[in-house]
């Protein structure tokens, strides 16, 4: 697949999640919300809004009696339920009566327990999955819900299941599916109230996705949740082309499970409703390209076997915001991380031999190569001197303000700056331009009438001679490439050893010495109005560049004494 593809798929979600907003808006205001913590150690809440009622936080929820929790004065408004995970249970007499709840209700994997009568004649429910975590369900839980025509149970086990009395009374038996793990059906069918059901079965979406044994690996979708289990590598799939691709709007987690050991090409690409926290399993060696490409996730744990992630293997996963790689991966893909537009730290183990990350940037062992600045991270940012070169789509889409480039760097890849549509300023501090190859389209969709370029003293004909960089219109010679543009309201000076650098107004946010080839000798962030920076500087003069907490720039040159 081709970059304009991706973009073009990126401007339609923006566009459809900026209609839904839009909706949303203005029901938002008359939201209910309600605390229905059991104790003081949880932290349960439940929110009524635009018809769906939304329980959500950590911990058990508080049980109710037959008059109903506090929403039942208004459950003809709610259409819908969602339990969040990390809710630990589901309250008696919770959802009693809430006959206009319609759908699936689907228990999250945190839920443990489900009290008396939660559900008791929630007519309108079509469909209830119940996760392995919970192991006891309360008297009359499921009774009358009349419309219900299946339920999922994900335990192989159902004697581990803790049941009260008459969980299931009134529900039609004969016409409602339970749908239970295709091992399991004889131990259902012995188990007291399940073996009630006439119809259980295994589950009707079942696909054999091995490689290159089809049937060493198996894909189940039950409710809401693919589960992939069994040995061995899962295959590669064609774009859009996964089994699960008719039905992947109805997926709402995955489950890998031990024994896998890859995770194939595009396997779970554009499953938007995939959400929450992936936890890998240590058996999987290689995530594949594209295979978790625009799904919803909130955080992924990778574990100490993987050695391969591979190209755009998490692309457009626009909620996550951080990520971890192990100490164990031995390769990363171009644009593996790319599109993540709230990813703002990729944190590298120190014992990896390959990678290497610096305040939440993604660089090679050494530092020699920049390969991804993640798209969420605003602000400034200042190239290490290690760094010899800045990799393809190394910023692409990013949100950085301002970046300099220091000496050190000779090689910038294609589309490295490609749509850092919030740049203001790039300083690159070589003065031969011709120094550094650039790759195609570097700088393609910066906008280059706003965005100033600064260069050293005496390199201005140069950058308006070398391609590329004569695109941008405003190119500034400035002492060492950085704008000198001193005002009173800070003061610089050296004492003791000490560049001190003490702002009058405003606070700082950081401070970089730089000496007079451009050399970045020293960066340090604050906070507070005054900045001491102790080291050896070994030049008679200092450039300091103070960047103030409102972004405005003060850099002062400084003679060194004594």
């Amino acid at each position: 697949m081709n970059y304009k593809q991706i973009k073009m798929m990126k401007m339609k979600k923006m566009i459809f999640v900026g209609l839904i907003a839009l909706m949303m808006s203005g029901a938002a205001i008359n939201a209910q919300t309600w605390d229905i913590s059991a104790t003081t150690a949880d932290h349960v809440t439940a929110t009524l809004a635009s018809g769906t009622l939304t329980v959500g936080g950590t911990g058990n929820m508080k049980d109710f009696n037959s008059a109903g929790a506090p929403w039942y004065s208004v459950k003809d408004g709610v259409a819908s339920l969602q339990i969040s995970n990390g809710v630990t249970s589901i309250g008696a007499y919770a959802f009693q009566n809430c006959n206009s709840i319609s759908g699936l209700a689907n228990i999250p994997n945190s839920v443990t327990a489900i009290g008396n009568y939660a559900f008791y004649s929630c007519s309108s429910l079509t469909a209830i999955t119940i996760p392995t975590s919970v192991i006891s369900i309360g008297a009359t839980a499921f009774a009358n819900c009349t419309g219900l025509t299946s339920i999922t149970s994900f335990n192989p086990s159902p004697v581990l299941i803790s049941m009260g009395s008459n969980v299931f009374t009134g529900i039609n038996l004969t016409t409602c599916v339970l749908y239970v793990p295709a091992s399991a059906i004889s131990a259902y069918q012995a188990a007291a109230q399940w073996k009630d059901f006439t119809h259980i079965q295994g589950p009707s979406n079942t696909w054999n996705i091995g490689s290159p044994v089809a049937a060493n690996v198996t894909a189940t979708l039950l409710g809401g949740t693919l589960t992939i289990s069994g040995h061995g590598d899962m295959q590669d799939f064609a774009q859009f082309d996964q089994h699960w691709n008719s039905v992947q709007n109805n997926i709402t987690s995955v489950i890998i499970e031990q024994g896998v050991t890859s995770i194939g090409k595009f396997a779970f690409y554009t499953c938007g409703n995939i959400t929450g926290t992936l936890n890998i399993p240590n058996s999987i060696a290689s995530i594949g390209y594209y295979a978790f490409g625009y799904c919803g996730l909130l955080s992924v744990n990778i574990p100490n076997s993987v050695t391969l992630i591979d190209e755009g293997a998490f692309c457009g996963c626009h909620l996550l915001t951080s990520i971890t790689v192990p100490n164990s991966v031995t390769s990363i893909g171009a644009s593996a991380f790319w599109d993540c537009s709230a990813l703002t730290s990729i944190n590298v183990d120190a014992n990896n031999i390959y990678y290497s990350s610096e305040d939440g940037v993604l660089f090679d062992k050494n530092k020699n190569t920049l390969i991804c600045y993640p798209n969420g991270k605003s602000g400034d940012y200042v190239i290490p001197n290690s760094a010899t070169s800045i990799g393809a789509n190394a910023f692409r889409g990013c949100i950085v303000t301002s970046v300099t480039i220091p000496v050190s760097v000779l090689s910038i890849g294609d589309f490295a700056f490609y749509s850092c549509s919030e740049l203001t300023s790039i300083t690159c501090l070589n003065s031969v331009p011709s120094n550094i190859a650039l790759g195609s389209s570097v700088f393609s969709s910066v906008n280059k009438n706003t965005c100033v370029l600064y260069v050293p003293v005496g390199s201005l004909n140069a950058y308006y001679a070398a391609a590329q960089w004569q695109d941008f219109v405003h190119i500034n010679e400035t002492a060492t490439g950085i704008e000198n543009v001193g005002a009173a309201d800070v003061n610089v000076y050296f004492q003791a050893g000490n560049v001190i650098v003490d702002s009058k107004t405003l606070a700082i946010k950081s401070v970089s010495v730089y000496n007079l080839s451009g050399q970045l000798l020293k960066t340090v962030e604050s906070g507070s109005n005054y900045v001491s920076i102790t080291q050896s500087f070994n030049s008679s003069v200092l450039i300091v560049k103070v960047v103030m907490t409102n972004g405005t720039v003060r850099t002062k040159k400084v003679v060194v004494n004594g």
